[in-house]
């Protein structure tokens, strides 16, 4: 009996072919058919989790109550554990998705915190890929922003310190969520705002008032450390 395919599988055939045509080292036997399906429904399944997770994005972003349709459909529960996943472009929208639940309010943030999704998420900010550090660390700003009981669970898991090095490494605008980060934090109470200040957040933020172009981030960091001085007398 004839296998069918569909276009999308003949070209991820034809692309399997043309590796084995090339000679490459690593492909030492034709693999059989049924390998190859298995190799590009795998491509398929990869690239349909990318584009649920970036429409669930666009819908959460407008208002709390489409937000809320999204987590009430138990999406949350298969976003988090993606942020794991190898795939890079999956892992941007994951992160995407997951802070425009978060941002609506503290219910939605409370909801993807329980997910699990700490420490996790840390780990990302030391992604190769720069937009999973940016989505990332957009995340954890949206999720801190709220309360301090979020912002301390942060500072528990070790975010301060985390979004300290990411600051420190991060140039331009995927910079700002993490400067926001801080700050939000910081605006808390003096113990979250001194564990701030222990894990050395002030030069990047400094660093950044100085030698950042955009008037918008110099502003952000300006921002972030006066939430830093504010507990004082």
């Amino acid at each position: 009996m004839a296998i069918l395919y569909t276009d999308f599988e003949l070209v991820g055939l034809s692309c399997i072919d043309r590796q084995l045509d090339c000679g490459c080292p690593e492909w030492h036997h034709r693999p059989s058919i049924a390998t190859q399906q298995e190799q590009v429904f795998t491509i398929q399944a990869a690239a349909l989790k990318r584009i649920a997770a970036s429409a669930l994005s666009d819908i959460c972003k407008h208002s709390p109550e489409l937000a809320q349709s999204v987590v009430d459909g138990g999406a949350v529960a298969y976003l988090a554990p993606l942020i794991l996943n190898p795939d890079g472009k999956l892992k941007r929208q994951v992160c995407s998705c997951l802070a425009q639940i978060s941002k609506h309010s503290v219910d939605l943030a409370e909801v993807v915190v329980e997910a699990e999704i700490f420490p996790g998420v840390l780990n990302l900010l030391k992604d190769l890929d720069v937009y999973v550090r940016k989505n990332a660390a957009t995340c954890i700003r949206e999720v801190a922003k709220h309360t301090p009981e979020l912002a301390q669970l942060i500072v528990n898991a070790g975010g301060v310190g985390a979004m300290v090095d990411y600051v420190t490494e991060a140039r331009g605008n995927a910079r700002l969520p993490g400067i926001m980060t801080l700050g939000y934090i910081s605006a808390f109470s003096e113990t979250l705002a001194l564990a701030v200040v222990v894990s050395k957040g002030i030069p990047p933020l400094i660093n950044s008032v100085v030698t950042e172009p955009e008037d918008h981030i110099k502003s952000a960091s300006a921002w972030s450390l006066g939430q830093i001085g504010r507990h004082s007398p």
